[in-house]
C-alpha cells in the first residue's frame, strides 16, 4: 500500500483512523516523509488533508512541528485563517502532549503576534512562546498580558505564557 500512497493514489477514503493505523503498522519514516511531501507541495487530496495533518502532529517529531508551523505562517494561499489556526493548534498539541519542539527561532511566532493574523492564532502563538521558553519574547508576552487591549483571552494567554517562562521577571 505504501507505493500507492506515495503516488497519491491511496487516500484511505479520507479516514484519519485508517491512515494512522496504516502508518503506525508500517513504522516507516518513508510514510511520514510522503505525507510531508504531499502537504508541502499541496498535492494531498482535500478530503485527506486534515487527517494527514493530524497524523503528522500525532506521530511527527521536530521536523514535522517545524513544517506545520511553516504551513501556518507562510503567505501562500493554501490555507484559510481557520485552517492556519488549526495548524498552529497542532503544533501546540505536539509541544504539550509530547514535548516536541521545532528548531529555529521565534520569528514566526513574533510575526503572528504582531501581525494581522486572526485573534485565535495570536492566542496560540502566545501560548507557544511560553511553552518554548522564548525569553527573547518576554516583553511582547508581558504586553499581551497587561497591555491596554481590553481582551481577557489575550491577557490570559499572556499570563499563561509568562508562567511557563518562569523566573523572577514573571512574578514582578
Amino acid at each position: 500500500w505504501l507505493p500507492s500512497f506515495q503516488q497519491g493514489k491511496l487516500t484511505f477514503g479520507g479516514s484519519r483512523e485508517h491512515l494512522d493505523y496504516a502508518l503506525r503498522a508500517v513504522e516507516s519514516p518513508a510514510a511520514l516523509d510522503q505525507i510531508r511531501t504531499q502537504l508541502s507541495f499541496n498535492t494531498a487530496a482535500l478530503e485527506s488533508r486534515e487527517g494527514m495533518l493530524d497524523t503528522l502532529a500525532d506521530l511527527g517529531g521536530p521536523a514535522e512541528a517545524a513544517m506545520l508551523l511553516n504551513l501556518a505562517t507562510r503567505e501562500r494561499g493554501d490555507y484559510d485563517a481557520a485552517a492556519r489556526t488549526r495548524l498552529m493548534a497542532r503544533v501546540e498539541r505536539m509541544a504539550r502532549q509530547r514535548n516536541v519542539l521545532p528548531g529555529g527561532n521565534a520569528k514566526q511566532l513574533e510575526e503572528v503576534i504582531r501581525g494581522d493574523e486572526p485573534r485565535e492564532m495570536k492566542l496560540v502563538a502566545l501560548r507557544l512562546a511560553g511553552l518554548w521558553k522564548r525569553e527573547e519574547m518576554r516583553d511582547l508576552i508581558t504586553a499581551a498580558a497587561v497591555g491596554p487591549h481590553g481582551d481577557a483571552d489575550t491577557a490570559a494567554a499572556g499570563f499563561v505564557a509568562l508562567s511557563q517562562l518562569g523566573g523572577d521577571k514573571s512574578i514582578a
